[in-house]
């Protein structure tokens, strides 16, 4: 179950969202969802305390989102989801080095602590 859920989240298309700001906001609701669905601990408050996590961790300078893609990788890497690295991970650390612009991070950071603001249950 754990990898099926996984994998078939990947296909999620968000098209339905008309803008940048709706794709945010779908994709954190859908993130949100599952962590009530397919987690251990069902909390809401939890979840929005993991975005905000993941926003002062990653989402405040491109070195930052780095370092904690590459210790994702690490952490799967040791996991029995290491095709999880292969798939999504090196890809993305890939993407983010070379394409990834230390405003986009930022700008995308506020827009996704916007959403979280704005967010009710």
């Amino acid at each position: 179950m754990i990898k099926l859920s996984s994998f078939l989240s990947a296909f999620v298309n968000f098209e339905e969202a008309k803008n940048f700001d709706m794709k945010i906001r779908a994709v954190i609701i859908s993130s949100i969802r599952r962590t009530l669905v397919f987690s251990f601990i069902r909390n809401y408050d939890l979840s929005l305390n993991i975005m905000d996590d993941m926003i002062s961790l990653s989402l405040t300078s491109k070195q930052k989102t780095l370092y904690s893609l590459k210790q994702i990788h690490r952490i799967i890497e040791q996991s029995k989801l290491k095709s999880f690295n292969i798939c999504y991970i090196n890809d993305l650390i890939k993407y983010t080095e070379s394409h990834i612009s230390e405003g986009e991070v930022k700008f995308l950071a506020s827009k996704v602590l916007a959403v979280i603001g704005n967010m009710n249950k």
